[in-house]
């Protein structure tokens, strides 16, 4: 009512002043009030317009938002059914919908972690084979734990949401070229694990099991590895860069052209290892031992930090064969 006095207040008024009124005639008068009382209907219709727009926006991201909610209910519903195909489709159906809706991101990520940890609880209760055996044979990871873990590596996550993996089963998990940053893997089995290519800067890996895991070209730097068991694997051209392997166990491992360069392999055991034109500039080697290891010549040493708990292979005895002192020490 009160927009309606207002507008019948505007439609007997004209944008005109008192003088320039008083002077027109009365048919320019009749124009000017019809002109004005034109610009005032355009304006009430286009306000009108706007306003509908704006609820139509607001009706429609409700509308939307409930839309992604009952999707995301409905995955969660399936997540937990007996049925395989199931499970791996309501793991697709949470991937769209953190694609589709921010708000619901961290809550999937939430769900397919704590997914891929209860089936991981699961397979620790299995009957264990002996060691020589299992580290021989391939025990396939579920298909909807891989579709799980294929789904979390795909989605971006904001800063500051980093993974906990902590302690998770993953052994023979495919998790090849996967964007793993700041992921915490600390006691983790990935023994028999496919990580070539994944990017894990900044990951923290503090006792994980990695014994012939696939670790070709994948970026750890920065990595912690302290204590970890990384026996037999493959780490050919693997860049760690500042990565802390202290007193990780790494014998028989192939580092081939690996990046070591200011690495932290104090205690490492490297016995046996291939090292062959690995860049070890920088790196700490105090009390590492290499007995055994290929590929390591003097050169490869000049700029290491090795002190007199440093075993070297055979060929390279420290001060008989000329093997630089610690950069410390000169």
């Amino acid at each position: 009512m009160v927009i309606g006095l207002y507008l019948r207040h505007l439609f007997r008024q004209t944008p005109l002043d008192q003088a320039t009124w008083d002077c027109m005639t009365a048919s320019e008068k009749a124009t000017a009030t019809g002109q004005w009382r034109t610009v005032i209907v355009q304006g009430a219709a286009a306000a009108g317009a706007t306003i509908a727009l704006l609820v139509a926006a607001l009706t429609y991201r409700l509308s939307r938002r409930g839309q992604f909610t009952e999707r995301f209910t409905k995955a969660l519903e399936r997540l937990a059914e007996d049925d395989l195909y199931l499970r791996i489709g309501a793991i697709h159906a949470l991937e769209h919908v953190a694609s589709d809706s921010r708000a619901h991101r961290d809550n999937v990520t939430e769900v397919l972690s704590d997914f891929v940890s209860k089936r991981s609880k699961e397979r620790e209760h299995a009957v264990p084979l002996p060691v020589f055996i299992s580290n021989q044979l391939r025990s396939q990871i579920d298909s909807d734990v891989q579709a799980a873990l294929d789904a979390l590596g795909r989605h971006r996550r904001p800063a500051g949401k980093n993974l906990d993996w902590r302690n998770f089963d993953l052994r023979d998990a495919v998790l090849e070229g996967t964007r793993l940053e700041r992921v915490n893997l600390s006691g983790a089995l990935l023994n028999r694990s496919y990580l070539s290519r994944a990017k894990l800067r900044y990951a923290v890996l503090v006792q994980a099991q990695l014994r012939y895991a696939r670790l070709r070209a994948t970026c750890l730097s920065w990595a912690d590895l302290t204590e970890a068991r990384i026996q037999h694997a493959s780490l050919v051209e693997a860049r760690l860069q500042h990565a802390v392997l202290h007193e990780a166990r790494l014998q028989h491992a192939d580092l081939s052209d690996a990046q070591l360069c200011h690495a932290d392999l104090t205690g490492a055991q490297l016995q046996n290892s291939d090292l062959t034109r690995a860049n070890l500039k920088h790196a700490d080697l105090s009390g590492a031992n290499l007995h055994g290891a290929r590929g390591v010549t003097a050169s490869q040493l000049k700029h290491t930090v090795i002190d007199e708990y440093t075993t070297l292979p055979d060929h390279l005895v420290r001060h008989a064969r000329g093997v630089p002192k610690s950069p410390e020490s000169s």
